[in-house]
């Protein structure tokens, strides 16, 4: 049975229909008549459908092929209840258009001389932060396109490349990544940040005249939760997942002992395939929460590690997070008169 199918089942064998408080949408709703992808709470099942009512226990969608299907409240996944509170509340709805997106960020310049995280000498730095709630929710920055950065005297100011760059933002995306060593941090916690690094082996400027460019963000979409229970049981054999096959993503796990901690376990997870969606990488007991025997976690590439004191238990899974459906924003920055400040 295909998943359309599926959907339409449950609606029919679930639904009890009501006489009052159903709201129609008429064309004066353009998000509630576009076309959108609705998913059942277990994520298995969708359609792709335009919302034609809604009532207190359940919705009538209009498939592709038109017909018209009903569906219980109770059974739709939480992205769909949220699309549904934001119609009914639309003054509260997150911003969708470019323009909407625009309009909550903030966008701020400094010059600032940088500790090298390395140990070599401090780098004169222009950070360029945005901040707000769509920066803030942002899941890859790049295409940084630095158009202008003059000195005092209207010179061009040379740049240099940070040290152990892994990715060139001015050509591409990368993740934004917020991990718990701050050694590593990037960004900060309520938005992204781009950085140039000055070159100051000649003259070291005295102030930025002019500072003008743009960089891209993706932002928001729609998130799903990946898990796989007993992960352990995975070790050495083919990664079976009918959710993960569908992102495209290919996984192996290892498992090896810690040689750092007697006892220990090593847990490794391969995660190859099409992993631009894939933002996050985690284990979990049965509670959903951190295991009490995991000590850390590493990643690398497409390697997500995770150790743990002593044997991984049959209630641990893995989980990953995908997100989808992310809209591009460009954000336009122009600044005047920047001081730079003395090295200290």
């Amino acid at each position: 049975m295909n998943p359309d199918s599926r959907l339409l089942l449950f609606a029919r064998t679930s639904l009890v229909l009501l006489a009052c408080g159903t709201i129609v949408f008429g064309s004066q709703n353009s998000h509630a008549q576009s076309s959108r992808t609705w998913t059942d709470k277990t994520g298995k099942f969708s359609v792709d459908a335009i919302l034609l009512k809604s009532s207190t226990d359940s919705v009538v969608l209009k498939r592709s092929d038109g017909k018209e299907i009903t569906v219980p409240k109770n059974r739709l996944s939480k992205s769909d209840l949220d699309f549904l509170a934001e119609l009914d509340n639309p003054a509260e709805r997150e911003p969708r258009t470019t323009g909407e997106l625009l309009e909550k960020i903030k966008v701020a310049a400094k010059a600032v001389w940088a500790k090298d995280k390395f140990g070599g000498p401090s780098n004169l730095e222009v950070q360029i932060t945005a901040s707000g709630t769509p920066a803030k929710n942002a899941t890859h920055i790049g295409m940084f396109d630095l158009r202008k950065l003059t000195d005092q005297e209207g010179g061009d100011i040379k740049q240099k490349k940070p040290r152990f760059q892994l990715s060139d933002i001015a050509k591409e995306f990368e993740k934004v990544e917020r991990p718990e060593n701050e050694m590593f941090e990037k960004h900060p916690k309520n938005g992204v940040q781009v950085k140039c690094v000055i070159e100051t082996e000649e003259v070291v400027p005295t102030q930025i005249s002019e500072l003008v460019g743009s960089f891209k963000i993706q932002t928001g979409g729609k998130k799903t939760e990946i898990k796989i229970a007993n992960i352990s049981s995975f070790v050495g054999k083919p990664v079976v997942n009918e959710q993960a096959s569908k992102f495209g993503f290919e996984l192996s796990v290892e498992l090896e002992d810690d040689k750092n901690s007697a006892g220990g376990k090593y847990l490794t997870v391969r995660v190859d395939g099409k992993v631009d969606d894939l933002m996050d990488v985690k284990v979990v007991n049965a509670k959903g929460k951190k295991p009490e025997n995991q000590t850390g976690w590493s990643h690398s590439g497409s390697i997500h590690g995770f150790f743990f004191d002593g044997a991984i238990t049959p209630d641990v899974a893995l989980v990953l997070v995908a997100v989808t459906d992310r809209t591009e924003v460009e954000i336009p920055f122009e600044f005047k008169s920047l001081r730079i400040p003395k090295k200290k």
